[in-house]
């Protein structure tokens, strides 16, 4: 297991799109722009929250991730962290509306993470194998490295 660097970020999204293909069909109802912005939306993810991460991949061929974030840090995503973690070029073109709907779904989740889970912790905020390495252990072994 190799820790995640910057650099294997862009390729890691791609998998992750992959891995995830349909699970953006609220935000994104049409076949051809999620397929399109869904690496975007990866990206902007793992770009956003990079810092205050601990993310682990397979190996230099991206066979899958484990991505963990602390409860105390998923709070402190000001604009600027966007602006300065380079999440900003992914969300300009992810868009305002697709933006809008998965604020409104992180900000539920929000909520129900504080309410049932208050104590501070790590906790796994991306599994991901890429299908065609699945069922093969790698997602078992991403997991004993925070375990």
């Amino acid at each position: 297991m190799l820790k995640l660097e910057k650099k294997h970020i862009k390729p890691v999204s791609l998998m992750l799109s992959r891995a995830f293909k349909d699970d953006l069909k609220d935000v994104f109802p049409d076949p051809e722009e999620r397929r399109v912005k869904t690496p975007y939306v990866n990206e902007f993810f793992l770009l956003r929250n990079y810092s205050n991460s601990r993310a682990f991949i397979t190996s230099p061929q991206l066979e899958g991730i484990a991505f963990w974030m602390h409860s105390d840090k998923r709070k402190k995503r000001p604009f600027w962290r966007i602006l300065t973690s380079g999440a900003i070029w992914p969300a300009i073109i992810i868009g305002i509306k697709a933006l809008r709907k998965m604020q409104a779904f992180d900000q539920y989740v929000e909520r129900k993470h504080k309410e049932l889970a208050p104590n501070k912790h790590w906790y796994l905020a991306v599994l991901a194998v890429d299908p065609q390495h699945q069922g093969k252990g790698y997602a078992s072994k991403l997991l004993n490295e925070m375990l």
